[in-house]
């Protein structure tokens, strides 16, 4: 640990030790979070919102040299002895947790945080702004350490740490079919987001077929064209697949039973559903 960070800590009475021991220090990635989504996310079109700090839980990608706790990695992006990278943001460690977000709201405007929410509320940053989120992160810890979740105080910390982000969602219809299209050892299907003359979403898909012809589904048409393809596939380790994902993520296990009961013998082998 640098001079520079140690001097941080120091200046804002963070308790190193403790603090990184703390739960909300780890630092998750998609992967982390859910591999389908990770692997053949679709996500809707990009909209401003407000989101709090205290969601972001870490990183689209992770680079495997990075600690994956949120205070070990401050070396990673400030070191006044580092290249530019590391010297850029130094100023952001002088400020106090009560003025770090009217400092950087400029930022915000100019150069905002690109962020995805995935499901259960766990948003993280695609790109832009990983000094900013260290810092703020480190500060969000620090004040709501102890505070127990759900209560009136725990909350108003959060509410205190929202930071405008241009933020994408994840469209778990079209993540679903794109992985159980893309590993159907019996029929080889792409999907791709439709795009219209202004670069914008449509919210449809254009699906290539075996045949090399194309289709625009909506949600409906896709999942009616999947409903077909998987009632006749007969790979049994295909739905073996399917059961341990089932198993891995609710939301997955869900979308399933919600879209394809007619084949729920084939997913999970008789048994009662999870």
């Amino acid at each position: 640990m640098n001079r520079d960070i140690l001097n941080f800590l120091k200046k804002h009475d963070m308790d190193f030790n403790k603090l990184s021991r703390s739960q909300d220090s780890s630092i998750a990635t998609t992967k982390d979070i859910n591999q389908i989504i990770s692997s053949y996310g679709f996500y809707s079109k990009e909209e401003d919102a407000m989101v709090s700090i205290g969601d972001i839980v870490g990183y689209n990608h992770f680079n495997d040299a990075n600690s994956k706790n949120i205070f070990s990695s401050f070396d990673n992006f400030f070191n006044s002895n580092g290249q530019g990278y590391h010297r850029r943001s130094l100023g952001m460690l002088e400020y106090s947790n009560d003025e770090i977000i009217n400092k950087l709201s400029q930022s915000f405007k100019v150069e905002p945080m690109n962020v995805s929410v995935l499901t259960n509320n766990n948003h993280v940053i695609s790109t832009n702004g990983l000094h900013r989120y260290t810092v703020l992160r480190a500060h969000y810890i620090n004040e709501s350490y102890g505070v127990e979740k759900g209560t009136e105080e725990y909350f108003k910390i959060k509410d205190k740490y929202k930071i405008p982000v241009k933020l994408q969602k994840i469209d778990l219809i079209k993540t679903y079919s794109n992985f159980l299209l893309a590993n159907n050892p019996d029929f080889k299907y792409n999907i791709k987001s439709e795009i219209n003359n202004n670069y914008e979403y449509t919210g449809n898909v254009i699906l290539q077929t075996n045949s090399d012809e194309r289709l625009i589904l909506n949600d409906e048409d896709l999942l009616a064209f999947l409903n077909q393809v998987l009632e006749n596939t007969q790979n049994p380790d295909y739905f073996d697949k399917i059961s341990r994902y089932c198993n891995m993520y609710n939301t997955f296990r869900f979308f399933m039973d919600a879209n394809f009961s007619n084949i729920s013998n084939r997913i999970y082998g008789g048994r009662t559903k999870w």
